[in-house]
This record gives structure tokens, sequence and C-alpha cells, in this order.
């Protein structure tokens, strides 16, 4: 199932009473900088020393500063508080406090130091106080998700330090109900916000297992450790109120404006793209106005390339983000967490416009049906102005549709969605069986009996997985009375196409006898003339009556020119000119008469 859902979503914050309510993502915040500035590595110093500079910038820019030479520390009141920077500032001290708190217990675990571990507490206690004024400011000054947020922080924080002191029913009681909590607002949340909520709860489990580990002393038995677990879960009417509030909006989240959550395959998947989201509510209205038009075909065809048109722009603009968010040099964990969720979205948005591509090209393909059909019954010619439609459009209309067909089962792969996947899978079987079946009539028409005859014998093969497939899926009920239909004219076209090529092959046999007895007896005629062959009869006229022109015979050669000629001719002797010749030559000092 999808849906999707609209707000706002506007980061700075929200109108009640005139009064604007600000909003800080606490849980979003925190574990984002925990992974990319440190813990990833379990680098608490790192971290420590982020959160310091991180609350120098912000003093600073806000003009929010104690002082270095006359000092004068400024307590933060509500007053002062005028956006999420401001509120941030005892978060990032109650984060400060206890990455020094982590990074001393990791320490001390090596050096044994019964002084760092004092300090270690003093850090926790100080992490705690933080963690509270951060929920006093976010109850005056920020809206209801904040706050509950920023108590789930301080319940948190609290259960840590409980841990270090060793108070374990203290420490089951917070770590309890703040389990509780991160259940409740996983429920109230989008994909993006539920994953670090998600995170929270497991760290919520395995704190609970070591305090229970610890504390079944203090209890006795189990029942009463359970019961008391319970008890720790229950929260007060405050905090109910609260939750119910943040639930109710999550669900009722609607505007006319823009779109910002898309739930797909069980996942909520932020929309940050206002151009996507504008896409996206067009293309939702659309589909609405198409369910309320009747069934007038050609104006819900209209439509359906209109949206059709909404989601491929949505899903380029998907695109060109995701090739952005790739090619950022700098890479964080937003960054990483943006691009899981452009992809997820990506793959939403083409599932959706392969699907309306799908049954735009299944609306054209029934018509075509329909219009052969009605051509085939009447047996008329069409005119000028109604063209005929011809085996060959089916058979590419058919093509068109595995085409998409295959794209989808792509999608479908990546999603894991194997309902969809098996419906796919039908209906290409479907496709395939249609598409041979007007082949087959298109070979025939053409006289060639044997291929269309396979042709035949195929698709019924075909159609038979088909219909099994088909049977339990209501959404292509069409596509399979359409295939029963052929099924029921496959028989016949079967028999009369195997009569044709027998039938065409004796014709064949017998014209090609015919012609090598022809070739017989021309041959003979052309190769004996009658002069050689007047004792043989022949029925015909004889065109040939001699070779014309003559054979050229060849003459032997007298042999005395070539055998004796040698011994019996007489030569003149040449010993006299090579000797002159001889003389002649002495070199070049002989020509200056030197020697």
């Amino acid at each position: 199932g999808t849906t999707m859902e609209a707000g706002t979503g506007s980061k700075g914050g929200v109108e009640s009473k005139g009064a604007t309510l600000l909003t800080l993502a606490v849980l979003t915040t925190v574990k984002d900088s925990q992974s990319q500035y440190g813990l990833r590595h379990d680098d608490y110093t790192r971290y420590r020393q982020y959160c310091a500079r991180r609350l120098r910038r912000i003093r600073k820019s806000e003009k929010f500063l104690h002082g270095r030479q006359n000092f004068r520390k400024k307590k933060l009141e509500s007053k002062h508080v005028k956006n999420e920077k401001l509120l941030s500032i005892p978060l990032l001290n109650a984060e400060r406090a206890w990455s020094y708190a982590m990074e001393l217990k990791k320490d001390s675990a090596k050096d044994d130091d019964s002084r760092k571990h004092h300090h270690l507490l003093r850090k926790l206690e100080r992490a705690v106080r933080w963690s509270k004024d951060l929920l006093k400011l976010a109850n005056q000054v920020a809206d209801v998700r904040t706050q509950v947020e920023s108590e789930l922080y301080a319940i948190w924080m609290e259960g840590n330090e409980h841990i270090e002191r060793e108070r374990w029913t203290d420490a089951l009681r917070c770590h309890a109900k703040a389990k509780e909590c991160c259940e409740r607002l996983r429920k109230a949340s989008n994909m993006e916000d539920g994953e670090r909520v998600e995170e929270m709860r497991k760290q919520m489990i395995q704190s609970i297992r070591l305090c229970k580990y610890n504390a079944k002393k203090e209890f006795g038995s189990k029942d009463k450790l359970e019961e008391f677990v319970k008890e720790s879960q229950e929260m007060d009417e405050a905090l109910k109120t609260k939750f119910d509030q943040i639930t109710k909006e999550f669900e009722s989240q609607k505007s006319t404006t823009s779109i910002t959550v898309v739930s797909w395959k069980g996942k909520d998947i932020p929309v940050g793209s206002k151009k996507i989201q504008d896409a996206l509510r067009a293309a939702q209205e659309l589909e609405e106005k198409m369910v309320k038009t009747d069934g007038d075909a050609e104006s819900k065809g209209m439509i359906m390339i209109e949206i059709l048109k909404k989601y491929t722009e949505a899903h380029c603009l998907c695109q060109n983000e995701l090739i952005a968010n790739e090619g950022a040099k700098l890479r964080t964990v937003v960054l990483d967490k943006k691009a899981e969720y452009l992809k997820l979205l990506k793959s939403f948005l083409g599932q959706k416009r392969m699907g309306y591509k799908f049954l735009r090209a299944q609306g054209h393909t029934d018509y075509l049906a329909s219009k052969y059909a009605s051509q085939v019954a009447s047996n008329k010619k069409s005119s000028k102005k109604d063209a005929k439609v011809g085996e060959g459009s089916l058979v590419k209309a058919y093509e068109k549709l595995l085409e998409i067909a295959y794209e989808m089962k792509k999608y479908a792969d990546e999603s894991k969605d194997s309902k969809s996947l098996r419906q796919i899978t039908a209906t290409q079987a479907a496709c395939r069986s249609m598409r041979c079946y007007y082949k087959a009539i298109e070979e025939e028409k053409s006289s060639n009996f044997p291929k269309a005859y396979v042709l035949y014998k195929h698709s019924g093969a075909l159609a038979v997985e088909a219909t099994k497939k088909l049977k339990g899926i209501s959404s292509q009920q069409n596509l399979l009375s359409q295939i029963e239909t052929m099924q029921s004219n496959l028989r016949q076209r079967e028999l009369r196409t195997h009569a044709y090529a027998v039938l065409k092959k004796s014709v064949s046999e017998n014209a090609t006898n015919n012609t090598t007895a022809s070739a017989d007896v021309k041959e003979r005629k052309g190769c004996v003339p009658l002069l050689n062959r007047l004792d043989t009869f022949e029925s015909q006229s004889d065109v040939k009556l001699a070779e014309f022109p003559l054979d050229v015979q060849l003459a032997p050669p007298k042999p005395l020119f070539y055998d004796v000629a040698y011994h019996t001719l007489g030569f003149k002797s040449l010993a006299k000119r090579l000797e002159t010749e001889k003389e002649k030559s002495g070199g070049l000092l002989s020509s200056l008469g030197l020697w």
C-alpha cells in the first residue's frame, strides 16, 4: 500500500495562539552529530571538542557571550530564546558533559583510577542538569514534539547517571519509561526520525537487560521485577496527552500546498524538495479526479496521461538530486542518509510511473483488440477514415506491454515485493501468449503455414501457463478473458493451418517433380545434337541439329624443330669476340696509362 501525507514541513517553528513555537529535532541532532564527529569510532574526545566549538560558534553568532576579560555568566532563560540555535545550547552542554564522562570512563577502565571515576560522576550529574534545563526551556518556547523528545532525552541521561552510581532500581525505572516513550514516538515519526528513535530504543533494551540482572536480588522474584517494569512504563496524564497530540497531528497531516511524507512498503519516506512535493500533490489531485470520473474511457485516458507526466517530472527531479548528492566531495552522515531516502523515493516514483505507463498501454491494447475482433466479426472492408487494425499492430502493442512489464519487474525486485512480482510475472506470461497468437495469424495470412502452426502450438502452451497464474489476480481479469477467447479459437486455427501446410507441401512436391522431368528433357536436348542421336525418337521437335561452330582440333607439331634441330644445325664460333672484350677491360689505372 502507498499513501502520501501532506503538511507544511516548516523547520522554523509553528504558529500557535499568536506566538511562534520553536522546533528542535533533539534525537536527530544528537544521533547525527555523534555518528559524524567521532562516536562512530568511539572517539569521545573528538566529539567533546566538536560540542565545545559548536557552542562557541552559536554564542558568538547570537551575541550571547559571557565575556573573557570581564566574565559575567549569562543564564539562558525563555525570554532569550528567539530561535533554535539558542535552544540547542543546553543540549550541546549536556552532550559535552556526557562525552567527557564517557572519555573518563574509557580511561579509568585502563588505569583503574578512582579520581577519574569521581570526576566522571560529576560530569554525568552536570549532563543531567543541562538536560533538565533543556526540558524546562522546551516546555516554555517549543512545540509538543520537541517537548516530548527533550523529556525522553532527560530521562535517558538520568538513567545513565543511575547506572554509573549503581542505583539499578532507579536506572531500571528511567530506562523502562524511556523505552515506552521511544515505542510511542516511533509510531508518530517518519522514516528519517523513526530510525533515530529505533536506535535509541535498542540502547534502552540493552540497558534494561543490565539493570534487571543487577536488580533481581532486590526484588527476590521475577514476577515482582516484571511488575515493577510495567509500573515504570506508565506515564502521567500530561505526557500521554502530548503523545496523543503528536500521533493525531502525524496521522491527519494534510495541506493543500505540498506532500512531505510518502508511506510505501511500510516505510515513511520524507520528501524534502519543494518541486517534488508540488508534483506529487498535483498527481494525487489528478488521481482523485480520475476516481470520480464516470466510465468515459477517453477522459480517463487524458487524466492518466497528465498523472504520468507529473510522476515522470518528480522522478527526473529525484534523479537529479541523487546525482548531486553522490557528486558531493565531502561525505557526511546527513548526505548518506539523504541519499538512502532519495533512492527509496526514486524507486517509489519509478514504480508509480511505470504502473501508470502500463495502464495506459494496456488501455490502448484493449482498444486495438476490441476493434480487431469487431473487424473480424463484421468481415467488411474498412473505410479510409476508419483505419484497419492489423495483426502487426497488436503484436507491437503486446511487445510494448512486455517492455514496460520488464521495467516494473526490476523495481519489484529492488523493493523485494513478492506480491507485485507475482502479478507482473502472470501479466508477462499472458502478453507473451497473446503476442504469439497474433504473430501466428500474421504468418498464416502470409501463407507461411508451417511457422504459423508452430506459433499456434506455442501460444496454446503459454496460454495454459498464463491462465494458472492469472486466476488469483483480480486486476487482470480483462486479460484473462482475452486469453480464454483466444483458447476457444485456437484448436480450429491449428487444424486449418496444419491442413494448409500439408496441402502446400504436396503441391510443391508435384511441381518439383514436373520441373525436374522437363529439366531432364531440356538438358538432354541441349547436350546431344540431332546428328548424334538420329536413332532416338523424341516427341517434341528438335531444335539443335548439330554442333556449331565446329570444335577446333589442334594439329600435332612436327618433332624435327624441337628434337633433332640442335644436332643438325651449325653455329658460328664466338671465341674471338670474347678474347677481344677481355683485352679491352683493364680498369681505371690502365686507362690513365700507369702500367
